[in-house]
Parts: C-alpha cells; structure tokens; sequence
C-alpha cells in the first residue's frame, strides 16, 4: 500500500479529468459556461462509489473490490445524463460524454459491469479505448457545430 498506491490512484484520477476535458472542449468552447465547464469533474468523482462499495476510506479495499460499482455502468451514464438533460439538453450529453470517457478507461484497464445491474464483466483492448476516445470527441465536435 502507502505511496505507491497513492500515486496510483492520483493518476488515474488525472487521467480521467484530463480525458474528460479533452473529448468534451469542443462544446465547452462554444457554450462559454463557467457551470458546465465544471462537469468533466464528474468523471473524477464517478470514483466515490468505490468507497461506499468498500465500506470505507481505504484505499486498498476501494482497489481490490470484485467488480466496479454501480456508476460504472451504461446504465446510470444513461441513467444520470437523461437527468441532466431534462434540465438542459446540452447538460445531458456533455455528462453522457463525460462517463463515456470513464467508463471506456477502466475498460481498458480492467473489467467493468456494463450493463447493471448484471455481474457480467466486460473489458476492452487499448486500441478499442483510443477509437472510443475519438468518437466522443467527433460527437462533441459535432454537436458543437449543431448549437452554434
């Protein structure tokens, strides 16, 4: 455990942020929205759900659970984008975006339960990871230039 661990974690935090921002710029650039801006940070606390699996603040219980939790799944991304996108459509992809990016990461690296709440395990190669990343980044591109 200890710092080896810690840093394990802190990158793999700024990894999914700095992801998040980059497939979503496309839209934060045209809407210009202090809130929305702050959404990629989503996909930084989608790991909180870690702890409530392990019962705890222990960072080697949250790493070495059987399956990732519950917000790692298609079904609340499209639970919790539908949401936001009752509020504000835009709102609603750039979260759908958002938890794409996450949940298409800790596929790469490791196995998640996509559809819960199923106990099936899926995972996916690297390649597939970076071809996903480009996809929500076309899709954000896209609807950039759909609500200019």
């Amino acid at each position: 455990m200890g710092k080896n661990l810690l840093r394990r974690v802190l990158i793999d935090e700024v990894w999914h942020l700095l992801t998040a921002y980059l497939v979503v710029i496309p839209i934060l650039y045209i809407k210009r929205d202090p809130l929305l801006s702050l959404v990629p940070i989503l996909a930084v606390l989608m790991d909180l759900d870690h702890f409530v699996a392990a019962k705890g603040f222990s960072l080697e219980r949250s790493l070495n659970l059987p399956r990732r939790p519950a917000m790692h799944s298609i079904t609340l991304t499209l639970l919790f984008s539908s949401l936001f996108a009752g509020i504000n459509p835009i709102w609603g992809i750039v979260v759908l975006i958002v938890m794409l990016s996450h949940v298409a990461r800790d596929l790469s690296s490791g196995t998640v339960c996509l559809f819960w709440p199923s106990k099936r395990k899926y995972s996916i190669k690297r390649w597939t990871y970076y071809l996903l990343l480009e996809t929500l980044f076309i899709t954000s591109l896209t609807v950039s230039f759909l609500i200019k």
